[in-house]
């Protein structure tokens, strides 16, 4: 899944569909990326974001701190290399600096180091506030993730909801969907 919000995109679709996001983004006429988000190594969503780097000016890379072995992410890793870009850690406090005063990104998640055989858990999970609207995306976070955030009270009521896990039945629980809906849209 992509999703872009003016100069930000989150995630690049798996290995090969780097350059149909390329050709989306262009011809919205985006040439520069403040900030990229990998909300997880996965091959589904890293896949895609080497090509991305390549092809843009590319400010700032986000993506929470663990790896995987698949060749989507480590060519998503030699093209941050490559381009002289450092990761910055994707983990709950960290906001991307949007310069504008009715804008904000803020990651809420991952909460904590989860097991690395459970990549899921690991996704960066962001809120995003445009104007008086809010939106939350979830990337592939579990109800274990979800659990964590909600114990330590980071999620709030939002208009737009992007569930879990591409809307697995182990993601997006009752609970969490619950502490979301008021005024909310499901993606």
């Amino acid at each position: 899944m992509l999703v872009i919000l003016t100069f930000y995109a989150f995630d690049g679709g798996g290995k090969g569909k780097g350059d149909e996001v390329v050709a989306y983004l262009k011809k919205q006429k985006v040439k520069t990326l403040t900030a990229l988000v990998s909300t997880h190594p996965d091959a589904d969503h890293v896949g895609g974001l080497a090509h991305v780097i390549k092809s843009l000016n590319v400010k700032s890379v986000y993506a929470p701190k663990v790896s995987h072995t698949t060749q989507a992410y480590k060519d998503f890793l030699t093209a941050v290399k490559k381009k002289t870009l450092t990761i910055k850690k994707a983990k709950t406090g960290v906001e991307i600096n949007t310069k504008a005063k009715d804008n904000s990104l803020k990651f809420i998640a991952p909460v904590k180091d989860y097991a690395k055989s459970d990549l899921n858990n690991w996704s960066a999970v962001l809120l995003l506030k445009h104007g008086k609207k809010t939106f939350l995306f979830t990337g592939d976070a579990e109800e274990k993730a979800e659990k964590d955030m909600l114990a330590k009270k980071l999620v709030p009521s939002v208009d737009v909801l992007k569930v879990g896990h591409h809307g697995a039945k182990t993601s997006t629980s009752s609970a969490f969907i619950n502490k979301t809906k008021q005024n909310r849209n499901m993606l």
